[in-house]
């Protein structure tokens, strides 16, 4: 989990290991840009994803959920972020313009933990970004079958 470039993975309270298990994080939404590895070692997007949800009292953060318009890069089953996404793929300032968007999981399994759809890309590991605008006091709620930093 990262926050304007930022690894804010040991913020996050919840267990990382365990799918069906609600994350949150507490960050100022001054913060411009989330980004989030993951990935399913079963199988890929058929099995796997990323759902999450931002609860915020800004405008600009609330509601803020999965969906096909954040960037993915998909990997072939790399479970190692530092090699897995380009240097600096997490940071506001990264160019993903050659990115994929996001697509809905084939599965709901993520989306019963969190009330959102789940989204994936090739492969079964992904760098998921999404830029968003600002405000204060974010606090998100995620799934994902496996995080890493």
């Amino acid at each position: 989990m990262f926050i304007d470039g930022v690894d804010r993975t040991s913020e996050v309270s919840g267990d990382l290991n365990n799918w069906e298990a609600i994350k949150t994080i507490t960050f100022d939404s001054t913060a411009t840009t989330i980004a989030v590895f993951g990935g399913d070692g079963e199988g890929g997007c058929a099995n796997g994803g990323l759902a999450m949800k931002c609860t915020s009292s800004h405008p600009d953060w609330n509601g803020l959920e999965t969906d096909t318009s954040w960037k993915v890069l998909g990997n072939n089953g790399n479970q190692d972020v530092s090699t897995s996404c380009p240097t600096g793929w997490a940071a506001p300032s990264f160019d993903d313009s050659s990115w994929e968007n996001a697509m809905l999981g084939a599965e709901n399994l993520a989306d019963r933990v969190v009330g959102v759809p789940a989204i994936c890309g090739d492969q079964n590991s992904w760098c998921f970004r999404k830029e968003a605008r600002t405000g204060k006091n974010s606090k998100s709620q995620y799934r994902n079958s496996n995080i890493k930093s």
